[in-house]
């Protein structure tokens, strides 16, 4: 609909209908010809655009990265470089100036954040701590994997990393034990894991819908550790 006040010249009267007619070389810029009179077009309202805030992530030398969203630790090292980011295996994030975390490639940073990626090895060439700490929780899904496919039937209570090496509870049916002659075989089958070559990659589900799939699942340990979770105040489960 053209709502505008009407100019001098009318339509005429034996008009039976209204046409219209645009004509460049004749209009001004917001006119148009209706049935032989004038009209002006209103002008459209001007679009608002609220500029977005940036993420800003300093890094360990001072310099600042900018986001126009929320990057994952993985985005800021791909924005230094492809060689770091190639070679990066988590980051210790802090967010106003509080101790840093040690997060995954996955973890996505939403506010202006200190950032330093974690490689194998320090600018020094000493071996990370916090490589070592992320590679052992790798290594101790890869081990109960392997197991689970040795041993179906097996239930995983928990698995954490440690400061020198890493472990799985896990509950084995019908009774049976685990021994060092089983090692070979899980370590072989560890190896054919890691040749798969397939990302680790890790998703939030809400409380919810975490619970109904570990209630699928038939894992009761799992269950019991998401409980705990959900005690203490978290609000998504992750794997």
């Amino acid at each position: 609909r053209l709502h505008s006040r009407r100019r001098r010249t009318a339509a005429p009267p034996s008009a039976s209908r209204l046409s219209i007619t645009l004509s460049s070389s004749t209009l001004q810029k917001g006119q148009i010809i209706v049935g032989g009179g004038w009209y002006r077009v209103p002008r459209p309202r001007e679009a608002v655009t609220l500029a977005r805030p940036m993420v800003r992530i300093t890094l360990p030398d001072g310099s600042v990265k900018e986001f126009a969203s929320a990057p994952t630790a993985g985005e800021v090292a791909a924005s230094i470089g492809a060689g770091l980011a190639k070679s990066a295996l988590g980051a210790r994030v802090s967010i106003g100036g509080a101790n840093s975390e040690l997060v995954d490639l996955a973890h996505r940073i939403h506010s202006d954040a200190q950032v330093a990626i974690v490689t194998a090895k320090n600018r020094d060439g000493t071996v990370s701590p916090d490589a070592l700490y992320l590679l052992r929780h790798s290594c101790a899904h890869i081990m109960a994997e392997a197991i689970q496919r040795l041993y179906p039937g097996v239930q995983l209570v928990y698995g954490p990393p440690l400061e020198t090496n890493f472990y799985y509870d896990m509950l084995f049916p019908d009774g049976r034990i685990m021994s060092a002659d089983d090692f070979e075989k899980v370590e072989a089958e560890m190896a054919r894991i890691v040749a798969e070559n397939r990302a680790f990659t890790r998703y939030e589900l809400p409380i919810a819908d975490g619970m109904k799939k570990l209630q699928g699942e038939g894992s009761k340990f799992k269950l019991d550790n998401a409980q705990r979770a959900v005690e203490a105040g978290s609000t998504t489960l992750s794997w």
